[in-house]
């Protein structure tokens, strides 16, 4: 009775040295979040989702909001993957920062997580305007001193 754990083929015992493996493969999970984001600009999502609040006189529709939310999950995904994997982000966030405002201070933009994807966004878009592409290498004292200030600012 001396077995603790078993699982993925392995058994675990109170005297084998205990490892632990995660079911999480950014290699994987980079390749799934790469098809989705090449389907969603196949069908134009930036694009349908983006329009809409770049026009000041519009009044985006349900479905704008609906597209804009998951517009800014896929590249939210994208740069988490980014930052945990060392893959290179396979968008730039500066065009969907610009209309973040807008979006988080619509009326009907009333979901939980409204306000907060779309601080996420914007801070998306300060790493990358600061830093640049910042995936698989060391992130120069320029770029931290200057990324220091723009958040201060996006802070204020």
């Amino acid at each position: 009775m001396d077995a603790i754990f078993k699982g993925g083929g392995e058994e675990l015992t109170a005297s084998a040295p205990r490892t632990l493996r995660s079911r999480y493969n950014e290699i994987s999970a980079g390749a799934v979040l790469g098809l989705a984001m090449r389907y969603a600009l196949l069908m134009g999502l930036d694009r349908h989702a983006l329009v809409p609040f770049l026009n000041s006189s519009a009044d985006p529709s349900e479905e704008d909001l609906n597209r804009l939310r998951v517009w800014y999950n896929l590249i939210t995904c994208n740069f988490n993957l980014m930052l945990t994997s060392g893959l290179p982000a396979s968008t730039n966030p500066i065009l969907s920062a610009q209309v973040a405002r807008r979006f988080s201070s619509h009326e009907r933009a009333q979901l939980p997580g409204d306000l907060r994807v779309t601080g996420l966004v914007e801070l998306l878009a300060i790493v990358h305007r600061t830093c640049g592409d910042i995936s698989g290498r060391q992130i120069h004292t320029e770029h931290l001193k200057s990324l220091n200030k723009e958040l201060d600012e996006w802070e204020r």
